[in-house]
């Protein structure tokens, strides 16, 4: 998936404080922006939500995460039998179809 739509997906979060409840700007708006839709209070975004930090998690997917897949992407390609296999799914659709593509792709064994 883009980057950006990542982030976009990611920093849209936004939560009401007191339950929990959460919603998204984009996905899941709320009927009144900003605010809650059953107490009418102000909704906030999480810090951990908020695009820098979106951005910098990021940063570390690349530098620590994506060097392994490569690692186990290459085992596969090597024939191993004992190497594990390595399935990339697009994630840009929605969540049943992202879902159903995932499940699909750890089926086929």
């Amino acid at each position: 998936m883009p980057e950006d739509e990542i982030v976009r997906r990611m920093s849209g979060r936004r939560v009401h404080a007191a339950s929990g409840r959460t919603y998204h700007v984009v996905f899941n708006p709320p009927v009144v922006a900003g605010t809650g839709d059953v107490t009418g209070e102000d909704l906030v975004q999480r810090d951990d939500d908020t695009e820098g930090t979106v951005r910098r998690r990021l940063a570390v997917y690349r530098a620590q995460t994506q060097p392994l897949l490569a690692y186990y992407a290459a085992w596969e390609a090597s024939g191993d039998p004992h190497a594990p296999r390595v399935r990339r799914v697009n994630g840009l659709g929605g969540v049943d179809e992202v879902a159903a593509l995932a499940l699909a792709a750890v089926a086929n064994r």
